[in-house]
């Protein structure tokens, strides 16, 4: 049995059927009702052909001979209240929101942060194996893809939340209201802005697409922020062949033939002159503190410097210690010492793929602490002896030559005042005014982290390098003084006021210990760049690459600008999108939505475009989103009147 119940307005309702007679049909509530309604109305159907038996008989199949349906009356209100529209909250959707575009920019600050630390973490690294260059690549590839994607996503669900506000904002034909309905779609806003005459539009449109495109070229140029370059700094080193210099002896192709069998007495004095000539040569390396000292690992650079001091000195010796002092003597305390240290090398070995020379842990000291005494007679350089003021009492010494003033002149005698490690230096300072004479202890350290035999320096190398900056290979030959050219003759070199090694200390102990301990530290660095190699195990240097960040600042500018610019851009969207009821972007909701703006559109536009729907619908019919009841539907309008016979505006 059916019964049909007109509605006040005019429009069928639907048919209930009763299948019993204790069942009464229940009438649907109305908008008036209730904020929470729902509308359950026949859909237009386009009159059917009474010629044809077939539609008539579907029809009279469709209306009339339906089987009753066992729906109670509780079911039937469960239905109704699950199709219910939800109430507007305009509160409860802001949260709602707020909430989803601040999970979708937490998002973008994480792939930020991690962007951040990838570039820290590689940039760090003074060197890095090879292997890394691929990792960094795919990390940071990987990265910069999800964080484009996110940002891609979080634009076109701004532009999902900003539809309903521009429905709400005037009428549009079907056909403009069809592209912002789909704005979200990249090509769809260009057709929309091509469309559309309103500005507000159009300003929309350039808004999100210059977003679009500016948040990858940004993305994109991250990329130039950063270059992968050969490690000029560091190598990477593993456990390996390396090869080191032999110190078991003074050598050098070029000063000293080892090769060549000769007397004891031409090996010594050849050692002496290479040892002098190794120190003066090695007055042109640059100098610096040990905070400046290289790591293990560290490339070889002849430009850095190569001996490091142990404190710094003015370059102008004349002070409260100098010639204007009126004691006749300086301490013999810490105060007069100076060292410096030299860190040994290491380099691949001769057939090696990669040849790169580094610093290693081992490492050597030479220290000089000086004495100076004043010279009271034949200090203006021109008498063969001087008389000097010691601490116990005055005393002649006698000079190998004299030279006359603007030198100092060095002396040592291999005979008494030398060990394998340690000697004793003498320095003469000619004034006419202020001559002084200093007493100097050099020695040479221990070589520091060596384990290995061939990491230690030979005694023939080591008895040479304290007393370098006195050595000549020859001695004096004047018979007056009765020196001899013997393996124990006396040593003595004189260095113009000019020359690095000529300075006047003026009665400064502490610098004339500069002054020899250098000359010391030159020869053993010389010696140990020009001597013969010897390969043994150890931490064998390997290519390397380094992660250089050309400019900070461009990377602090483009993450920043993209973390800011979203959240802005979401807040906005929220708090403009919250003007109107924000529907779900559902397929089936969109449907229901437009399915009054269907209704006189014929089943074979199902395959249609959307712009051949449009023309369907005809350029009379414009529809705006608008409040309805308690929330907002689209309305229809057909010649400027609101159409009243839809499903979607009927009882507003």
């Amino acid at each position: 049995m059916r019964r049909e119940d007109p509605s006040t307005d005019g429009t069928p309702s639907i048919a209930v059927p009763l299948p019993t007679t204790t069942q009464r049909p229940r009438r649907l509530p109305s908008r008036e009702a209730s904020p929470t309604f729902v509308e359950m109305r026949l859909v237009d159907q386009e009159p059917f052909d009474a010629a044809s038996p077939s539609a008539a008989k579907e029809q009279m199949s469709c209306t009339t001979e339906r089987k009753p349906s066992p729906t109670t009356g509780s079911s039937l209100d469960s239905a109704v209240s699950h199709y219910a529209y939800e109430h507007f909250d305009r509160r409860r959707q802001l949260r709602r929101l707020l909430t989803k575009s601040l999970a979708r920019w937490l998002i973008t600050v994480v792939l930020c942060a991690a962007i951040y630390g990838v570039l820290l973490g590689y940039s760090s690294h003074d060197a890095l194996p090879q292997r890394k260059k691929l990792e960094f690549n795919t990390l940071v590839i990987a990265l910069t893809i999800s964080l484009g994607l996110n940002i891609a996503s979080s634009l076109k669900a701004n532009a999902v939340e900003l539809q309903w506000w521009l429905l709400s904002l005037r009428r549009y034909k079907a056909r403009e209201a069809d592209l912002i309905m789909s704005s979200e779609h990249f090509t769809t806003m260009l057709q929309l802005g091509w469309t559309t005459r309103h500005t507000l539009i159009q300003i929309f449109v350039v808004v999100f697409v210059t977003m679009n495109i500016g948040s990858q070229i940004a993305l994109a140029l991250l990329g130039i922020t950063y270059n992968i370059n050969p490690a000029n700094h560091f190598a990477i080193t593993k456990p390996g062949l390396v090869s080191i210099a032999d110190l078991n002896d003074i050598q050098g192709s070029k000063v000293l033939a080892a090769s060549k069998k000769r007397h004891e007495t031409e090996d010594v004095n050849s050692r002496r002159y290479s040892a002098n000539l190794y120190g003066q040569f090695g007055s042109n390396f640059d100098e610096g503190g040990l905070d400046l000292a290289p790591q293990p690992g560290a490339l070889y650079n002849p430009d850095q410097p190569q001996v490091f001091y142990s404190k710094e000195l003015p370059l102008d010796s004349d002070h409260d210690n100098g010639s204007g002092s009126s004691a006749a003597t300086k301490p013999d305390d810490n105060g007069n010492a100076y060292s410096y240290t030299y860190f040994f090398l290491e380099s691949t070995v001769a057939n090696a793929s990669y040849a790169g020379i580094v610093a290693s842990n081992r490492s050597v000291t030479v220290t000089a602490s000086c004495d100076s005494y004043k010279v009271v007679a034949g200090g203006n350089g021109t008498s063969s002896n001087i008389t000097v003021r010691f601490k116990d009492g005055e005393d002649v010494f006698y000079l190998p030559v004299a030279n006359g003033g603007s030198q100092i002149l060095y002396l040592h005698d291999p005979a008494t005042e030398a060990n394998d490690t340690w000697s004793q230096v003498n320095a003469f300072e000619p004034s006419d005014t202020d001559p002084w004479f200093y007493t100097c202890q050099v020695s040479v350290g221990n070589v520091t982290n060596g384990f290995l035999p061939q990491h230690y320096m030979g005694t023939n190398f080591t008895r040479y390098i304290p007393p370098a900056i006195a050595l000549q290979g020859y001695g004096a030959s004047d018979s007056d003084i009765g020196l001899t050219n013997t393996t124990t003759n006396y040593q003595f070199q004189s260095y113009p006021l000019q020359t690095y090694f000529g300075w006047p200390a003026s009665g400064s102990g502490v610098f004339m210990a500069r002054l020899v301990s250098r000359c010391a530290i030159n020869a053993l660095a010389v010696g140990a760049v020009f001597s013969t190699n010897v390969d043994v195990p150890g931490m064998e240097p390997q290519r390397a690459i380094q992660l250089e960040i050309t400019k900070w600042r461009y990377v602090h500018v483009i993450v920043g600008l993209t973390v800011g610019v979203q959240l802005v851009i979401h807040l906005v969207a929220v708090l403009v999108a919250n003007r109107v009821q924000v529907r779900e972007q559902r397929s089936l909701a969109t449907a229901s939505l437009l399915r009054p703006l269907l209704a006189g559109v014929s089943e074979r536009a199902s395959m249609a475009r959307g712009k051949q729907i449009a023309k369907l619908i005809g350029k009379d019919v414009t529809v705006r989103y608008e409040p309805v009841g308690a929330g907002y539907d689209l309305c229809i309008y057909r010649n400027g009147e609101l159409e009243q016979s839809t499903p979607n505006t009927m009882n507003r």
